[in-house]
């Protein structure tokens, strides 16, 4: 979602003059670049004090608390997010209600676009979420295993879950580019 305001700056000016215009409003994305970053930086440093606190600890505790502490982190993301993608989505109107090029029913179907990506987006987190999860619990209670192969059965599963978020990511990115470049084909041979 943080590309709308490209994606309406460069609809709105690719559609009218064939270049991407310099009306893009980097203040917005600026600011939630800024508040994405201060998010994840104070859940870093709550990362970080948890795992002092879980010190000492046993197992079967550590794991619960572990599970508890993710499950929280996971909620808060996911309303942080859901506030993001509502400023998207007014910003986003607001843009278009100024593009005198889209018609409505364009207009409606960029929003109806963008809705599809941040659903799918939210199903997507689910799933990790969930598949993180439960991977976590087998290898921590994977009693074969000693602490240093669990460690890096964790490791080798947050990268591999980091290649699918960057894949998906990708994938979304082709679909919006494609959305208006279709777009823009359709408005050049009107």
């Amino acid at each position: 979602m943080k590309h709308i305001a490209g994606l309406v700056a460069a609809v709105s000016g690719a559609l009218v003059v064939g270049t991407r215009p310099a009306i893009c409003e980097e203040g917005h994305w600026a600011a939630q670049r800024e508040e994405t970053k201060a998010h994840f930086e104070e859940q870093k440093k709550e990362n970080q004090e948890f795992r002092q606190q879980i010190k000492g600890e046993l197992q079967k505790e550590k794991i619960e608390a572990v599970e508890q502490h993710r499950t929280a982190q996971y909620n808060e993301n996911k309303a942080f997010f859901q506030k993001q993608h509502e400023e998207n989505i007014a910003y986003l109107k607001e843009r278009l209600a100024r593009v005198k090029a889209l018609t409505d029913e364009e207009k409606n179907g960029l929003i109806s676009f963008f809705e599809q990506q941040y659903a799918e987006n939210v199903a997507f987190r689910e799933e990790r979420f969930n598949d993180l999860m439960a991977n976590f619990e087998k290898i921590a209670n994977d009693n074969t295993m000693n602490f240093e192969a669990k460690k890096q059965a964790i490791k080798d599963m947050i990268a591999k879950w980091k290649e699918a978020t960057k894949a998906h990511h990708e994938q979304q990115k082709s679909e919006r580019k494609a959305k208006i470049e279709a777009l823009r084909k359709a408005k050049q041979s009107e």
